[in-house]
């Protein structure tokens, strides 16, 4: 089940998931890429670890996170609720030829964790569209996820930035 906000999201990159993707390719002088960036915020923990073999990034879009960690043979999985962005992100992994690149649509909250845990997990941009008990589920989910010494990434955009 899915509330208004939830709703509006999935309904707007219904319609925008190509936008989407080409922002995260853009480097217009003078703008802040923030897709860029809170990416390679997700790189600098992964180089600073001693071993990373499995990262999950949770509301993974068109798949930009995932594939550049694929890229470095660490298997790498994205999960998001958009089927639009997904099939973006399937497309993209496929055309570079990414097998450590899988993709899942579905809510984090219906994603099977019984099969791994991981050393990395990502949740950039995601929390702003869940509710306050929603929250509290996801970090427990997060907790439960996560390999010994594990690192867990979350960020949230500034709606006024």
């Amino acid at each position: 089940m899915t509330n208004v906000q939830q709703e509006e999201a999935l309904q707007y990159f219904r319609t925008h998931a190509e936008d989407w993707q080409n922002k995260a390719k853009t480097s217009d002088e003078g703008k802040v890429n923030f897709i860029n960036k809170r990416n390679g915020y997700v790189i600098d923990v992964i180089k600073d670890r001693k071993e990373t073999k499995s990262l999950l990034d949770i509301g993974c879009g068109t798949g930009d996170l995932v594939c550049d960690v694929a890229k470095q043979e660490i298997n790498a999985i994205g999960v998001d609720f958009a089927q639009d962005m997904i099939q973006l992100a399937i497309n993209k992994a496929k055309g570079e030829q990414l097998e450590k690149a899988t993709f899942e649509c579905c809510s984090i909250f219906d994603f099977d964790f019984s099969k791994q845990k991981f050393d990395v997990i990502s949740a950039n941009g995601f929390i702003e569209y869940i509710s306050q008990n929603e929250l509290n589920k996801f970090f427990d989910i997060v907790h439960d996820a996560l390999a010994p010494n594990g690192s867990f990434v979350v960020g949230s955009r500034n709606r006024l930035f």
